[in-house]
C-alpha cells in the first residue's frame, strides 16, 4: 500500500522503535507484525553514535519498506542535534516523530523547519508530537479547541520521561491523568492519539502490559508505540476489533443510515437508542479494521 497523508495513520495498531545503527534488529522488525517501524535517533542511540546513525537513516527506510512497514523516524530535541537529524529524515520517513515538545508553538517551528528540508518532490512528512513534562501536558492540554491539527498530526506521550519529571512511576495516577488530558486534546482537535499510561519497557509481564494498553484505548487511542517484539501482538490484538464489535458496528451503522434517509435523528435498536455520536463510534470501528 503506498503511505499518503490519508492513509499513514488508517489502521495503524502498533509502532515499533528500532535503532537507526542496528540493520538486524531492523531486518527482524520488516519481517514481524508491527504495522510501523519507528527508526530511533534519539535515546535508543548512544551520544557518540548518533552520526553513524544519520548515515544509516536511508538503508534504514528501505529496510522498513521492504516489509511494507510504514516509517517513523524519531529525532532529538536537542539545539545541536535536531538539524542534521531533520537534514537526514525530512524525506527519508512517513512521519516525524518529535520527543520532548514543549508546546504547540515548538511544533509550529519544527513543522516550517520540516518544509525547509523538505525536496520539492517530496510530500512533508506527518509530525507526532510526544508530550513527556507536565508543562508540555498544561500546554498541550490548553491549546485553543482544534488548532492542534494546524501544528501536529498526532499525540503521543513517553511515560518513562514523563514519570520522571513528575516524580512517580509509569504507571501511578499523575500519568494516568496526564495520559486523560492528552486524549482530550487530541479529541478536541480530531487527531490520532497513540500509546498509554504505563510503561513502555515492560515486555516481560505480558498481563500487566496488556492492561496498560487497555488503558490507553479505553482512553480514545488508536494505537501505541512500543520497543520489543513481545509487545507488538498484544498491541495489535488490543487495538483490532473483534468480530462481534465488527458485526454489531455494521449493524448500527446500516439501521443509523437507513433511519436517516427517512430523516429520523434517531431510532430503537436491541432495546438501545441510536443517534449521531453512537453511529460515529460505529463508524469509527469499522474503519479501524
Amino acid at each position: 500500500m503506498m503511505v499518503t497523508e490519508q492513509t499513514l495513520f488508517v489502521g495503524l495498531r502498533s509502532i515499533l522503535f528500532v535503532p537507526a545503527d542496528r540493520p538486524d534488529l531492523l531486518a527482524k522488525a520488516a519481517a514481524g507484525d508491527a504495522d510501523a517501524v519507528c527508526i530511533d535517533l534519539e535515546d535508543a542511540v548512544s551520544p557518540d553514535a548518533k552520526m553513524d546513525a544519520r548515515r544509516a537513516i536511508g538503508d534504514a527506510g528501505d529496510i522498513a519498506r521492504s516489509g511494507g512497514k510504514r516509517v517513523f523516524i524519531r529525532i532529538n530535541n536537542e539545539p545541536d542535534l535536531v538539524e542534521a537529524d531533520l537534514a537526514v529524515a525530512t524525506n527519508a520517513g512517513d512521519a516525524i516523530v518529535f520527543p520532548k515538545a514543549g508546546s504547540p508553538t515548538e511544533c509550529a517551528q519544527l513543522k516550517a523547519r520540516l518544509e525547509h528540508h523538505q525536496k520539492s518532490s517530496e510530500r512533508c512528512p506527518a509530525l507526532v508530537a510526544q508530550v513527556e513534562t507536565a508543562a508540555g501536558l498544561l500546554l498541550f492540554a490548553n491549546e485553543k479547541i482544534g488548532s492542534l491539527a494546524e501544528v501536529v498530526d498526532a499525540l503521543t506521550i513517553g511515560t518513562e520521561d514523563l514519570s520522571e519529571n513528575l516524580n512517580c512511576n509509569p504507571d501511578a495516577s499523575p500519568v494516568r491523568t496526564g495520559f486523560d488530558m492528552l486524549a482530550i486534546a487530541a479529541s478536541a482537535s480530531d487527531i490520532p492519539l497513540f500509546g498509554f499510561p504505563g510503561s513502555i519497557s515492560e515486555f516481560t509481564d505480558l498481563d500487566r502490559f496488556r492492561r496498560d494498553v487497555e488503558s490507553g484505548k479505553q482512553a480514545g487511542a488508536s494505537g501505541a508505540f512500543c520497543i520489543h517484539p513481545r509487545q507488538v501482538g498484544v498491541i495489535n490484538e488490543m487495538f483490532t476489533p473483534a468480530d462481534h464489535e465488527i458485526n454489531e458496528a455494521r449493524k448500527i451503522v446500516d439501521a443509523f443510515e437507513t433511519a436517516m434517509a427517512r430523516q429520523a435523528g434517531a431510532i430503537k435498536l436491541d432495546g438501545r437508542m441510536i443517534d449521531r455520536p453512537v453511529y460515529l463510534r460505529a463508524l469509527a470501528v469499522l474503519k479501524s479494521r
